[in-house]
């Protein structure tokens, strides 16, 4: 354990130049050297970062990261567009959903052929 901790892929970010870390990080960063408490500065991460974003499961086993209210149209215009097929449904933790609807953090999307 010691020695994934000291020369695995993590430890390496550190010691890479700025330009290679990855961007979120940076975004951290310059935040935690504008805001004046550790209070503020969490209230900031959550705002940002978690609040404004949520995770959904799709039918690959990838995870993708989405902005919070977007719809189920909106992932088949974007990010599930080169995977779902005419003619099929879309459904949320096996449940079918209007295509309004917005999911939740830790949704399972599904395509079915059936109802």
């Amino acid at each position: 354990m010691h020695r994934i901790a000291t020369v695995g892929t993590a430890a390496h970010w550190k010691y890479k130049p700025s330009s290679n870390t990855l961007p979120w990080l940076e975004i951290i960063k310059d935040w935690n050297n504008t805001v004046n408490s550790s209070t503020e500065f969490v209230e900031l991460i959550q705002k940002e970062l978690l609040y404004s974003r949520i995770f959904v499961f799709i039918p690959n086993g990838q995870v993708i990261s989405i902005k919070r209210g977007q719809t189920l149209y909106d992932l088949i215009q974007g990010p599930l567009s080169n995977i779902i097929q005419n003619g099929r449904y879309i459904t949320l933790n096996g449940k079918i959903k209007t295509i309004n609807y917005c999911p939740n953090n830790g949704d399972v999307i599904d395509f079915v052929d059936e109802l």
